[in-house]
């Protein structure tokens, strides 16, 4: 049994008997950023086979970001293999340049 095959076996559980409907729908309909967190973490592994499984994605509709620095060799693999895109960045610099692109994109009264 690989860590992988365990964590599939993790994600068995519904998450949907968790989250009230109006949450799982709203979740359907978004992209997800994950900031500084590593996909050595088992719990976001669980998570994002959760969120594919769930169809809170699906092909081409959704986006999933993880940013971190450094991204190591496994999770640029294990990101490719799961249309995760991994983005190395020092969170202390993008978090206040993607608070920037936000605000630039947002119309002024």
């Amino acid at each position: 049994m690989t860590e992988d095959d365990y964590i599939r076996y993790l994600a068995t559980v519904r998450w949907e008997d968790f989250f009230p409907a109006m949450i799982g729908e709203h979740l359907a309909e978004c992209h997800y950023l994950f900031l500084g967190h590593s996909l050595g973490d088992w719990n976001l592994r669980v998570m994002l086979h959760q969120i594919k499984r769930s169809r809170w994605i699906g092909p081409g509709d959704s986006k999933i970001w993880a940013v971190k620095k450094p991204v190591e060799d496994f999770e640029s693999e294990w990101g490719t293999q799961n249309q995760i895109q991994m983005i190395e960045a020092d969170l202390s610099e993008f978090i206040p340049d993607l608070r920037r692109m936000i605000l630039d994109q947002v119309p002024t009264a």
